[in-house]
């Protein structure tokens, strides 16, 4: 049903774009794209992704994940399911302790929780450095 492919950013950059721009993301430059991820087709379209982004002392965080918005709901789901299951393997492979996982809305929580991550009582916090 879907055809899983290692993301490349000189092969897959257009169509992680495509998704992005369909849910009103910025389009990251490479130098901040993770080397470890998934894009998913569906019929040749993609329809989700997701990264691996390695942390040091072990950890792992699952990242950049991004659907079609116009995609058929289910088909949505099995395809983000199947790319975060891709991401978990790779994370056991490369013998990575703990994943972390960071959430903005009710639906990709439910999804993170349904594939074992926990909320944890910890308030996130960030800080651009880049501003004065």
């Amino acid at each position: 049903m879907f055809l899983i492919k290692k993301y490349k950013h000189s092969q897959h950059a257009e169509d992680l774009a495509l998704m992005l721009i369909s849910q009103s993301g910025k389009i990251p430059p490479k130098s901040e794209m993770p080397k470890n991820g998934y894009i998913l087709y569906s019929e040749g379209k993609p329809i989700a992704a997701c990264f691996l982004r390695l942390v040091e002392g072990g950890f792992g965080q699952i990242d950049g994940l991004v659907a079609d918005r116009y995609a058929p709901r289910e088909l949505k789901q099995q395809a983000i399911d199947i790319a975060i299951e891709k991401c978990i393997d790779k994370a056991r492979s490369l013998r990575i302790k703990n994943l972390l996982a960071f959430c903005q809305s009710e639906r990709p929580t439910m999804t993170a929780l349904s594939h074992g991550f926990v909320k944890l009582p910890h308030n996130c916090l960030a800080l651009d450095t880049q501003k004065g």
